[in-house]
């Protein structure tokens, strides 16, 4: 991908990582037509909303800043605001629906933009939890930036991981750096191989009414 570049402030959200030879699961979910903007690449939990015949998701909310919590999978495209229904089926309207990567043993790759300049990832922090930084991290801009000048349908993620613990049971789990960055320096727009944290998706999956 042109957005894969080593330690750089470009963004792009979880993009799937794996073997050319396997492919990325994904399934179709309804979405809210009060839904915010959900990018490819961004972060989805599952709703309460009744979505008809499918379950219905929607992001994670932009304004909490650092997602701790639980979560059902990544965006594997684009959904404009207010562009859902839960109403749509797999053979009508499904261009409200939304893909989702959403099988537990994906893995991921995906910057370390930090929230702060000091906040990036070592490698020595391999195997801890790590958040989301659901609003981008300090002075990161996404692969296509704001959708402002874009279609809506080709908006990626701005979204980073951060704060590498033991302490917390995050969303993800930091495995190693991706071979693109495996010869820089440490330092905020590494990009990392991530793992969903089967603690949290399982029992720890965070539910949303809107």
């Amino acid at each position: 991908m042109p957005y894969l570049q080593p330690k750089t402030s470009g963004v792009f959200g979880f993009m799937p990582y794996g073997s050319p030879y396997t492919a990325a699961v994904a399934t179709w979910y309804a979405v809210s037509s009060s839904e915010g903007q959900i990018s490819a690449g961004d972060v989805v939990v599952l709703s309460t909303i009744p979505g008809g015949s499918l379950p219905t998701v929607r992001g994670i909310v932009a304004g909490a800043g650092v997602w701790t919590t639980g979560i059902l999978g990544v965006a594997a495209q684009s959904l404009p605001a207010n562009g859902g229904s839960t109403s749509a089926t797999l053979n009508s309207n499904t261009t409200q629906l939304i893909l989702v990567y959403d099988d537990p043993n994906q893995l991921y790759v995906v910057s370390d933009q930090a929230s702060s300049a000091s906040g990036f990832l070592q490698s020595s922090q391999s195997g801890q939890s790590v958040s989301v930084l659901a609003t981008g991290g300090l002075g990161s801009s996404g692969a296509f930036g704001p959708i402002s000048g874009q279609s809506a349908f080709m908006a990626r993620s701005n979204q980073v991981i951060s704060g590498g613990t033991t302490g917390i049971l995050g969303p993800f789990k930091l495995l190693y750096l991706h071979p693109i960055d495996q010869a820089t320096s440490s330092g905020t727009g590494r990009k990392w191989v991530v793992s969903v944290n089967l603690a949290t998706r399982t029992q720890g999956i965070t539910i949303f009414t809107t």
